[in-house]
């Protein structure tokens, strides 16, 4: 079914129910959510105002209105909401939501440290109300992220944590390094546990890990320089999942690499027009144009990727190669 069609109708649906209950502020929530995921932003921010009104210190929907302040490049203002969200906080269970918001904001901006000490934080107050495995679920979902604030140590020791845990969940264990080694690029490690994952998907009948089958191969070949072939993978991911960013990205940057760069505007244009803040997708959209021959709408995106970038950490690679590019290209206009 069309995405705006099932927008549409939702919109509808969430409206009538705010007429028959003006006064629940769950209605105004709801619809704020929706115009969120379709980055509607001042919508957004309209509906949640409604909904504070009726509940002026709800947790859930100031946390709302600080991301929305995030999206759309208010980062200090947003940065000051989570802060004081934090001395909001009445359970362990927000604090830990609070802290995973301040970990997504500074990887956004490229301070992958700072994020990382959220994580742990995150974890510290796990550690109240979870069980271990919860606690080791959540170090997992966050593999790539160390690997990308230079801690692959702290990757490589997640997983050996998952080896530990033994049947029945020893089935994430090639999920785990092949997520590290598709992060490090090495290619015989991911063909490696790849074969792996692939057995645990028939044997288990897993479905939702054949998406990782998809995404693994389209990067061996991207790595490869068969972007053409990596292309056919991440569209058949697509396939399966058709509102993926992820993949969006990936095959705007193969596109580019192919030098197919309508295609490749196309892909990254369906990211930016939803989250026109998100400075890795600034950088691959300047790449584009700057590889197509236009070089101050090349500037105008890698510039828009630095100002979010400013305070990056030294070690974040694309903040890096960022700066580099809008050197390049600004001695080529002068």
């Amino acid at each position: 079914m069309n995405n705006t069609i099932i927008y549409t109708g939702f919109v509808k649906s969430s409206v009538s129910y705010a007429d028959v209950l003006p006064n629940d502020y769950k209605s105004y929530l709801q619809l704020g959510n929706l115009y969120y995921y379709y980055g509607k932003y001042d919508q957004a921010r309209s509906y949640y105002e409604k909904a504070l009104l009726i509940v002026p210190e709800k947790f859930h929907v100031l946390l709302s209105l600080a991301s929305v302040k995030t999206e759309v490049g208010d980062f200090n203002s947003a940065l000051q909401d989570y802060k004081e969200l934090l001395g909001l906080c009445k359970i362990p269970q927000e604090k830990v939501t609070v802290y995973k918001s301040l970990e997504d904001y500074y990887f956004l901006r490229g301070q992958v440290n700072k994020a990382i000490e959220y994580i742990e934080l995150r974890i510290a107050e796990q550690q109240k109300f979870a069980t271990q495995l919860e606690i080791l679920m959540t170090r997992f979902q966050s593999i790539e992220r160390y690997i990308l604030a230079g801690k692959s140590d702290a990757a490589f020791q997640i997983a050996r944590e998952i080896e530990d845990l033994g049947p029945p969940l020893d089935y994430l264990i090639p999920i785990g390094y092949i997520r590290i080694y598709l992060e490090l690029e090495e290619i015989t490690r991911i063909e490696e546990y790849l074969r792996q994952v692939e057995e645990i998907v028939e044997s288990m009948q897993l479905e939702v890990f054949r998406f990782l089958i998809f995404w693994a191969r389209g990067k061996i070949y991207e790595i490869k320089g068969d972007y053409e072939t990596a292309i056919q993978h991440y569209k058949k991911y697509l396939e399966g999942e058709p509102t993926s960013l992820a993949m969006n990205f990936h095959l705007g940057r193969c596109y580019r690499m192919n030098r197919d760069f309508r295609k490749a505007e196309e892909h990254f244009q369906k990211i930016i027009d939803l989250h026109p803040f998100w400075p890795e997708e600034l950088y691959e959209f300047g790449l584009v144009y700057a590889e197509w021959g236009k070089p101050e709408k090349a500037l105008e995106y890698l510039r828009r990727a630095q100002n979010i970038w400013a305070d990056a950490d030294s070690i974040y690679k694309p903040a890096r190669q960022n700066m580099e590019k809008i050197a390049e290209m600004e001695a080529q206009v002068r």
